[in-house]
């Protein structure tokens, strides 16, 4: 479903220093009919961020069971590992961090003065546009490091961590809301675990991005 490949876009490869769990309700909107129909799928999705020097978990949870999306990264052993798991089975994927840099232009950030409270940080706001028209909503805390990052959705230009972001399509619009914050990851063994898990059928980074990239011509045909 195309609500799946917008919400995916939003794994991230990062360089981290921070120590931090924060956890998101993710809310969705569309106005288009049919993106209308999948979002009202995805009702209580969440996502969950780990960070633990340069260590990064991130756990996705869209819908009610319909799909979870693990990712891990660990910069000192240069690796990683994509689990998703749902109505369409359960399939794992590892790589070399090189893999997943890109070059990208640099986007549009602007600063406002404009602050508001968050789970009790003082949070000031930023905007960045991006490419088709997309537009970034951030209330970022300078009380909590950002990791720097090689992501379109979150830039080191913003100086502080995140705690609501909203994404701003002609397809759909996705809302994160931090409601709960740690200073520290709980079980960082198991969190930051590198192995691929019994039952999940492994594939390559390619042949992840050829799928993806196949599909999207096929919807692009369809339209």
């Amino acid at each position: 479903m195309r609500i799946l490949t917008l919400v995916a876009a939003l794994i991230v490869a990062m360089n981290l220093s921070a120590q931090a769990t924060i956890k998101y309700d993710v809310e969705m909107d569309a106005e288009d009919p049919e993106m209308q129909s999948q979002v009202a799928m995805m009702k209580g999705s969440t996502m969950e961020m780990f960070m633990e020097g340069k260590k990064f978990c991130q756990v996705m949870n869209m819908g009610d069971g319909l799909m979870k999306t693990t990712t891990i990264i660990d910069n000192d052993e240069n690796r990683g590992l994509i689990l998703t798991s749902g109505v369409m089975g359960k399939k794992a994927i590892t790589f070399d961090n090189e893999d997943r840099e890109e070059d990208q232009e640099e986007p549009d950030i602007e600063l406002l003065n404009d602050t508001k409270e968050i789970m009790g940080f003082v949070c000031k706001k930023a905007i960045m546009y991006g490419e088709n028209e997309s537009e970034m909503v951030y209330w970022y805390t300078e009380e909590i490091e950002q990791p720097s990052n090689s992501t379109k959705y979150m830039n080191k230009k913003i100086p502080g961590m995140p705690l609501e972001f909203s994404v701003t399509s002609p397809q759909v619009s996705m809302k994160f809301i931090a409601k709960d914050y740690l200073d520290h990851v709980e079980n960082p063994e198991e969190v930051f675990n590198l192995t691929v898990p019994e039952g999940y059928t492994e594939e390559t980074l390619e042949e992840m991005q050829e799928k993806a990239k196949a599909q999207s011509q096929g919807q692009g045909e369809g339209q």
